[in-house]
This record gives structure tokens, sequence and C-alpha cells, in this order.
């Protein structure tokens, strides 16, 4: 079986892009994105070897930033932040080699 290389894309049953992602040597190197069934990007990070590196972004379906983490060889590395529709941050960890801390949660009364 022949190795992929290069760009590969699946569509949704309504002809929209559902996941774009990059093979080197059958591996994902490069950038994957996945998206909603509206065509909105869900997720978007970078891969080297099959590994996570890089900043991983989630979004939520009105665009809005959700998500924002680091990574480094598949693990998360550094801090992770998490957004509520209104875009306000409600919760922040602190990560290393995959180990996450919590240091920061929004208290709402």
């Amino acid at each position: 079986m022949e190795k992929k290389n290069g760009l590969y894309e699946s569509f949704q049953a309504n002809g929209k892009l559902n996941v774009r992602v990059h093979y080197f040597m059958d591996k994902m190197n490069g950038l994957y994105e996945s998206y909603y069934n509206s065509g909105i990007l869900r997720r978007k990070v970078n891969f080297i070897e099959k590994k996570e590196n890089g900043i991983l972004e989630s979004y939520y379906e009105n665009g809005f930033l959700k998500m924002k983490a680091y990574y480094k060889d598949g693990l998360q590395n550094g801090i992770e932040e998490w957004y509520s529709k209104d875009r306000s941050l409600y919760l922040k960890f602190l990560c290393s080699k995959g180990i996450c801390e919590k240091i920061h949660e929004k208290v709402t009364l």
C-alpha cells in the first residue's frame, strides 16, 4: 500500500469540508483542521510526525475562540485557556509534559 504524502481532505455529506490534514511518509505532518457541518473551523493544530506541536485552537461554531493550548511532542506544555461564548476567560491551566494544574477559574455569583 502506498504511503500518504501531501494534503488530504474529507468532506461532509452536505459537501462542506470536514477535515484537512497534511501527511508525510504516512504520518500527519503539518496543519490539521476540522470543521463544523456549517463549514466553520472547529479545531486546528500543527503536527510533526503524528504528534501535536505548537498551538492548538478550538472554536465555537460562531467562530469565537473556545480553547487555546500549547503542545510539544504530543504533550501539553505551557498555558491552556478556556473561553466562554461571550469571549471571557473562565479557566486557565499551567501544563508541563502533559500534566496540567488549574491556575485560574472565573467565579460567578
